[in-house]
């Protein structure tokens, strides 16, 4: 019936199909008084004849469907503040295997999403005809539509002034088979590349007999085709750091901890997410980071570089440079991964390599700064943003025996924390607060920093004293120093004698830098 109806939202629709037919788009309306609400849906979803305004529509479920037809979708903004589901799709947001999208004469017009303005669909077939989209806009991919891992048709629709990073009206990446025939482009925009669309990483597709006309970009006005997983990177601002201290000489210390001079940043907490790799990884880097811009500026070296000025200034006001490097791990665990042109075939948040983290740094998408993409434990999109820093070289690290340590100390002092991997029981367990010693050959399946170590300490079952100091990344009130734990010298599921798997530092005093990357 035709009428104003105003949406009062609910959990979902779980596993029952809905319909809803209006008598006309023009006068039976839903409304939601209230900003960034969904409508969810987990099996059938039928609607004709009326228009959403400000409801974002979400299939969540696994081969789910959603067949509209003359129906109109404004002025809709995808969530944002929930990690569990990013902020894709600003009006139709699909996410799981084998779902199906059927839109038919709709018009979405004045929808915004950070990914896919108005429509979002992973791992789904996306039917289009004679749609409209209209003013959508997407802070990054897809001003009004972006599809990953599917299947599309897309026929004589009309995409007018929607706006994206990249692809102004259309972002598709993943091996898709996509058709995109007969269809109209006018006056979209792209920050960077493709203002009308941009094709990434895709086979078997066909896109002909289009219209063009005013599309702009800085790069591709109308589209672009990417094939390849080379970077493009440029207008960089990079810090660059060209001391690390000295080679460390003489005898080694028994005891010595990277936190008793402030070179390692705060603990963080990876929650639910199994995103250790990454936090081990940025844990290891922002050390080197630190212990590295310490010695500049001890040795004067960092007056020669105007970059350095805001960080000089933090410095001489007193501040703590562990307070002042964080680096992105929602960055590096989404781009590394699966939803991403540059990931590794593992889905995201679900563990990780530590050549997913070495990847992502040598190829230069990263590291960025933390403010610039904060951490979510189930979020899986990030943007590709300009990196910080270019990531040259890393140093793999070896022992002959459980006691043959001297080469991972000298790098400690030398470099910064060490990144390994290491065999952990579940982080509720109150016995490894403490410590860990592992007398059995399990599989690693935790990454952690090593910061330092003691000679010492006795650790209750290993075969002889002496530990290594552990940051972890399960909080500050985890462990027994604020997020620290001591591993023992002798376990054996980390860091193998004779092996160089699984333990590395990062090295960043080159004395020659590259500005390109192939």
């Amino acid at each position: 019936a035709s009428g104003n109806y105003s949406y009062v939202p609910i959990i979902s629709y779980d596993k029952v199909n809905v319909t809803i037919y209006g008598e006309s788009s023009s006068n039976t309306i839903i409304n939601c008084p209230v900003e960034n609400q969904t409508f969810n849906v987990t099996k059938l979803f039928n609607i004709a004849n009326v228009t959403f305004n400000n409801i974002q529509i979400m299939l969540k479920g696994s081969n789910s469907v959603l067949n509209a037809s003359n129906v109109n979708f404004y002025n809709s903004t995808a969530l944002e503040s929930d990690v569990y589901v990013d902020s894709c799709g600003g009006a139709i947001y699909s996410f799981g295997q084998n779902n199906t999208l059927i839109l038919n004469n709709c018009n979405f017009y004045n929808n915004y999403a950070l990914y896919g303005g108005a429509v979002f669909a992973a791992n789904a077939d996306l039917k289009i005809t004679d749609c409209q989209f209209v003013n959508n806009t997407a802070k990054y991919y897809g001003g009004a539509i972006y599809q990953i891992y599917g299947n599309m048709s897309l026929t004589e629709s009309r995409f007018d002034k929607n706006r994206a990073n990249d692809g102004g009206a259309i972002y598709i990446f993943g091996k898709n088979g996509f058709l995109i025939e007969d269809n109209i482009f006018i006056n979209n925009f792209a920050n960077d590349s493709a203002g009308a669309i941009y094709s990434f990483y895709n086979k078997n597709y066909t896109i002909v007999n289009n219209f063009y006309e005013n599309n702009s970009a800085r790069r591709f006005n109308d589209t672009y085709e990417k094939s390849d997983l080379i970077v493009l990177a440029d207008n960089n601002t990079f810090y660059r750091i060209v001391s690390s201290g000295g080679d460390t000489n003489g005898t080694l210390p028994s005891y010595y901890n990277l936190a008793d001079y402030g070179f390692v940043s705060s603990v963080k907490n990876q929650a639910n997410g199994g995103n250790c790799w990454a936090f081990a990884t940025m844990s290891s880097l922002e050390s080197a980071i630190i212990k590295a811009i310490y010695d500049m500026n001890s040795s004067g070296l960092i007056y020669n570089y105007t970059e350095y000025a805001d960080i000089l200034e933090f410095l001489n006001n007193g501040g703590n440079l562990s307070d002042l490097i964080d680096l992105s791990e929602e960055n590096m665990k989404n781009v590394a991964a699966l939803y991403s042109p540059y990931g590794w075939q593992m889905e995201t948040n679900n563990g990780g390599y530590d050549d997913m983290g070495v990847g992502y740094l040598v190829s230069w998408l990263g590291p960025i700064n933390d403010a610039d993409d904060l951490y979510g434990d189930y979020s899986i999109f990030s943007p590709i943003l300009n990196s910080m820093m270019h990531v040259q070289n890393i140093v793999y690290l070896k022992r002959d025996n459980f006691t043959e340590n001297d080469m991972v100390k000298r790098a400690i002092m030398d470099y910064g924390a060490v990144f390994i991997s290491v065999r952990m029981k579940t982080k509720y367990d109150s016995q490894i607060g403490a410590y860990v010693y592992n007398n059995d050959n399990s599989t690693c399946n935790h990454a952690v920093a090593i910061v330092g170590w003691d000679d010492s300490i006795e650790i209750p079952n290993a075969p002889g004293p002496g530990a290594w100091i552990v940051k972890n990344s399960w909080g500050e009130n985890w462990g027994n120093d604020n997020g620290y734990f001591y591993l023992s010298y002798y376990d054996v599921s980390s860091f193998k004698p004779g092996s160089y798997g699984g333990a590395f530092v990062f090295v960043l005093n080159d004395t020659i830098k590259y500005d390109k990357n192939y």
